[in-house]
């Protein structure tokens, strides 16, 4: 009886730690070591683009959110936790690197989701200061709860040229996050490190040049 009881305890408390989480572990066979090999990734995705080849960055990163019951942990164990945990949201943030000594301008960006629900009502203005990156909360999307890509529609326009891309977001792993954006090109030799310094500026939700 005490045993049984300690099993169940051990099962509520990973119920509850899972609460708490948005990470997720997936296990794979590797046939040249014969064994199991597990990877974790975060709850954060992102994907790196030249806005203008040399010039301006354009970093899309979003954050995996969930929410769940205390019991979510037992649910999974049991096969009961029903068809809404293959949905979860995106929380997108854009960031732009401007690499010029001049500034530059972002007109209507939109970003949504390849169902067409876009993270913003209304699309989004901001003046890039020479040498600056600036971070934008756009919104949120729905996403698949347990995919490791996502891929979204961002259209915008740089002084006043009309861009269009698809990226497709990468859920990173613990690891990557050690090193977050050394895969984007402007964190890479000739541009990095940056000489002169760029800053850091963070622009309010539904940021609009007014």
């Amino acid at each position: 009886m005490k045993l049984n009881f300690a099993i169940i305890a051990a099962v509520i408390m990973a119920a509850l730690s899972a609460c708490s989480t948005t990470g997720m572990v997936v296990s794979e066979f590797n046939p040249k070591t014969g064994r199991h090999e597990k990877t974790i990734y975060t709850k954060y995705y992102s994907v790196g683009e030249w806005a203008a080849l040399g010039q301006v960055g354009l970093e899309i990163w979003m954050d995996h959110e969930k929410t769940v019951g205390p019991l979510y942990g037992v649910q999974q164990a049991t096969g009961t936790v029903g068809p809404s945990d293959l949905h979860a949201t995106g929380l997108v943030t854009a960031y732009f690197v401007n690499l010029e000594q001049k500034p530059r301008t972002i007109t209507g960006l939109m970003i949504s989701s390849t169902g067409g629900k876009r993270a913003s009502e209304k699309p989004q203005e901001l003046q890039l200061a020479p040498r600056s990156v600036h971070k934008l909360v756009v919104g949120r999307v729905p996403i698949p709860n347990y995919e490791t890509e996502v891929k979204l529609s961002v259209q915008y326009m740089l002084d006043g040229v009309p861009q269009s891309i698809s990226p497709t977001l990468r859920r990173r792993t613990e690891t990557e996050m050690q090193h977050p954006r050394k895969d984007f090109p402007w964190f890479q030799p000739p541009y990095f490190p940056f000489e002169p310094p760029i800053e850091n500026r963070t622009e309010p939700k539904s940021s609009r040049l007014d």
